[in-house]
C-alpha cells in the first residue's frame, strides 16, 4: 500500500476510533505495525500520540478524513 493510500486509511479509522493503537490500526486495515508507525510519525500535523507507555494515535484537530469538507473558518 503506498504511503498516501495508508496516510487516508489511518485518518479514516482514527475519525471513527481516536485514542487507537499502532496494532489495532494495523490490524484494521491489514498492513503491518511498522508501516503504521512510518507514517504516523512522518506526518504530525495530522496525528498526535498521547504519552502512555503504549501510544495511543488520535487525529490532530482540523484534520479531516479524504473528501470531507472543511468548514470555513470565521
Amino acid at each position: 500500500m503506498k504511503q498516501s493510500a495508508l496516510r487516508d486509511a489511518l485518518v479514516l479509522v482514527l475519525a471513527k476510533k481516536p485514542g487507537s493503537t499502532a496494532r489495532y490500526l494495523a490490524d484494521v486495515i491489514g498492513v503491518s505495525k511498522s508501516s503504521v508507525n512510518a507514517v504516523l510519525y512522518k506526518y504530525p500535523q495530522r496525528f498526535v500520540a498521547s504519552d502512555a507507555a503504549t501510544p495511543r494515535w488520535s487525529l490532530v484537530d482540523g484534520a479531516t478524513a479524504p473528501g470531507a469538507s472543511r468548514r470555513p473558518g470565521p
